[in-house]
């Protein structure tokens, strides 16, 4: 949910929630009033209706008592009462205004026994009418009990009118507040919806443009001009990490063709002498045959490194699945660099290790043949280089170790984070990383028995989905 969303809606739940909190105050000071005016109207109604009908209360005239309680109920005053009933000391109606529910003679029923006294009144329900009762004394001596059925009504319908005026404004201020809230807080957002636009495009974050950009030294004025200076130096470093990549590839490349250089050399003095020789001495009976064997065992030896080149070089679109014979390429491919150092190669493959991996060739021979390389530059003269495929747990490990010098931190950072981070490189450690994880593989440095031992860890499912 966007921002300009959930502020509007919190603040609209704390304007509920104040507005629940000061509404109940309201009503509950409403009831306290109501309830000491409906205590107050039933002390002075029971006044003067005590004086009214003590005579007859005092004589006991069933008739002179219903006189007063009749009139005293149909009288229009603040507050009116719909029955009215007077009961003698012994608990008896003496008369009712409503003589068919409260006939002379009748005990006083409990509604009107547990009624309360007008000092007690409460407005607990909704319920149009309240009982009230009042002792009825004469010099201090009690003469009987008087009863009313006040009604409330008006005071019920008051409260009803305030809870609907309550609830009405509440909900008027809580939308209002609302409204003006998420158009306050869209509007505080605009710089923030903008910066992330610029942030979230497909071909990566763009500078925003001045025009765009608050002037004064405000929050957003100060962010925009630090994100616009955070994107030229982005595009600054992968420029900078573009060039290094292709520095790396050229002194790969480099180091590669000095040493396929010398590879090829070598047999094309041994191919021209072989020429001469039949140039000159070609009639002679044996020299023709040994000098075209000498010249097919030198082709031989200059395609077969030729080959080994093009596969590794492949490009993308005629790749093919790695294969046992890739990983042997290897050893031709770095054979030079090996002899010209005087170092020991030892290749430990694992019959049936590439089964189930489906995984391009191109990549991983370059990424391996760059690790070779550093691992023979690692080693020096005299040392000794292995390369080692293996197949556990589901996953194709291909190893490169050497007995040399550890691996620095900074080539340790660049296999594991792809981001040189100072001083060498090594040769092509960025390419490897990089290629690492486009095939969907990780890559693993250990310190081992005196070996270095960088692996190149291919899952099986990983390995399937870069396949397909």
């Amino acid at each position: 949910m966007p921002l300009a969303v959930k502020v509007p809606l919190l603040v609209a739940g704390l304007m509920m929630v104040l507005g629940a909190i000061a509404s109940e105050r309201v009503l509950a000071r409403l009831d306290d009033l109501q309830e000491r005016r409906l205590r107050d109207l039933a002390a002075l109604y029971f006044d003067g209706l005590s004086v009214a009908i003590l005579p007859a209360a005092l004589r006991s005239d069933v008739w002179e008592a219903f006189d007063a309680l009749d009139r005293a109920t149909r009288q229009e005053r603040s507050i009116s009462a719909q029955v009215t009933t007077l009961s003698t000391e012994d608990g008896v109606v003496l008369a009712s205004s409503d003589p068919v529910r409260f006939p002379s003679g009748m005990p006083v029923p409990d509604e009107l026994t547990a009624a309360a006294t007008p000092e007690a009144i409460t407005l607990t329900t909704a319920a149009p009418t309240v009982v009230v009762r009042t002792p009825l004394t004469y010099q201090g001596l009690p003469v009987g009990q008087l009863n009313a059925e006040l009604d409330v009504s008006d005071l019920i319908a008051d409260r009803r009118k305030a809870v609907i005026y309550l609830l009405t404004g509440n909900a008027l201020a809580t939308g209002l507040l609302s409204l003006i809230g998420y158009l306050l807080v869209r509007r505080m957002l605009r710089p923030v919806s903008l910066l992330a636009e610029h942030m979230g495009r497909a071909e990566g974050p763009d500078l925003i443009e001045a025009a765009d950009v608050p002037s004064g030294a405000n929050e957003f004025g100060r962010l925009f001009r630090q994100y616009n200076a955070l994107v030229r130096s982005e595009r600054e470093r992968k420029a900078d990490t573009r060039r290094l990549a292709e520095q790396e590839r050229l002194l790969s490349l480099g180091r590669l063709a000095s040493s396929v250089a010398h590879e090829v050399n070598n047999p094309l003095g041994g191919l021209l002498n072989a020429v001469d020789t039949l140039k000159h001495h070609g009639h002679r009976p044996g020299v023709s045959e040994r000098s075209i064997a000498l010249l097919e065992r030198g082709l031989s030896g200059i395609r077969d490194v030729v080959r080994a080149i093009l596969e590794t070089h492949r490009p993308r679109a005629y790749a093919s699945t790695l294969t046992d014979a890739d990983l042997e390429d290897l050893q031709l491919l770095v054979g030079p660099e090996i002899r010209r150092q005087q170092q020991t190669f030892e290749l430990s493959l694992e019959p049936g290790a590439l089964e189930g991996f489906e995984v391009e060739s191109g990549p991983v021979r370059q990424a391996v043949l760059n690790l070779l390389l550093n691992a023979s530059a690692a080693a020096g003269p005299g040392g000794h280089v292995r390369l080692s495929v293996e197949q556990s747990d589901g996953q194709l490990a291909i190893t490169v170790a050497n007995d040399g010098e550890t691996l620095p931190a900074d080539m340790r950072h660049v296999l594991e984070t792809g981001e040189p981070q100072g001083g060498s490189t090594g040769v092509g450690l960025r390419i490897v990383a990089e290629t690492c994880a486009e095939i969907g593989g990780r890559l693993r440095v250990d310190e081992v028995s005196g070996e270095t031992r960088v692996g190149l860890v291919i899952p099986r499912h990983r390995a399937e989905g870069r396949a397909a």
